[in-house]
């Protein structure tokens, strides 16, 4: 069992467990996995009409991690890792959720949406969470 709220577990259950331990919210690389995993799967709607290009702009954690320092990112790539690191301290419940949000708050009922505009309203939206 997990809980985010370990203070509101009856201690007569926490006795019981046979391990106790806190795993903070993820760092990182945990967040732009997590916020990339999103796109990725909204590339597979037609919530963005440039997934197949635009999917391709969004680097692995790996590429990110094997490029040169120097080297430029595509826009896709520096705006996912502006909003990893906005959103520190933010649960993996809270990042997929990101998304959702994103879309109600900065987009309504449009239908399709570039990926570099929805990052950018993940951007915007990140910051509203984190606040």
């Amino acid at each position: 069992t997990t809980s985010n709220l370990s203070t509101a577990i009856d201690l007569a259950f926490v006795d019981r467990a046979d391990l106790k331990m806190y795993i903070g919210p993820p760092g990182f690389e945990a967040r732009y996995d997590i916020l990339r995993s999103c796109i990725g799967t909204l590339a597979t709607t037609s919530l963005l009409h440039d997934a197949e290009l635009e999917q391709s702009q969004v680097l692995s954690l790996h590429q990110l991690q094997t490029t040169e320092p120097n080297a430029a990112l595509p826009l896709a790539t520096r705006l996912l890792v502006l909003v990893a690191k906005q959103t520190e301290g933010l649960s993996g419940r809270a990042l997929r959720k990101l998304p959702f949000i994103t879309q109600t708050l900065e987009f309504g009922a449009i239908a399709s949406i570039s990926t570099v505009t929805f990052i950018r309203g993940m951007c915007r939206a990140a910051k509203k969470e984190s606040q």
